[in-house]
């Protein structure tokens, strides 16, 4: 193969394993509905503001406020909807961060 049959071999990959984290997510939404309604007006903002952001695995963001020596981007793999934590695997690292502060990036 060339160069540019494995790039594109890459990106197709890449876009499958994209759907299958948005599939899975979307099944372990629907088997755990569990009452977690939050107890306290600090629990009650949090989620607010996580569910505000609709961010989704496979997106694309900005991290707005890397610490030294940590990527400015990268791709989600994780939403905690409770915490309001939200996993970026950047090229070298996994960073976790609120998603306040995190920018979804255009396709």
């Amino acid at each position: 193969m060339r160069e540019e049959e494995y790039i594109e071999e890459l990106k197709r990959i890449e876009e499958q394993v994209r759907k299958l984290r948005l599939d899975l997510e979307k099944e372990r939404e629907k088997k755990a509905p569990v009452d977690r309604s939050p107890k306290d007006k600090k629990q009650k903002v949090r989620r607010q503001q996580t569910t505000s952001g609709k961010l989704s695995i496979g997106d694309r963001v900005r991290i707005a406020n890397p610490n030294k020596g940590q990527e400015s981007e990268g791709e989600v793999t994780g939403i905690n909807r409770i915490s309001g934590f939200v996993t970026v695997h950047a090229r070298t690292q996994r960073i976790r961060r609120l998603a306040k502060n995190l920018d979804r990036l255009e396709p």
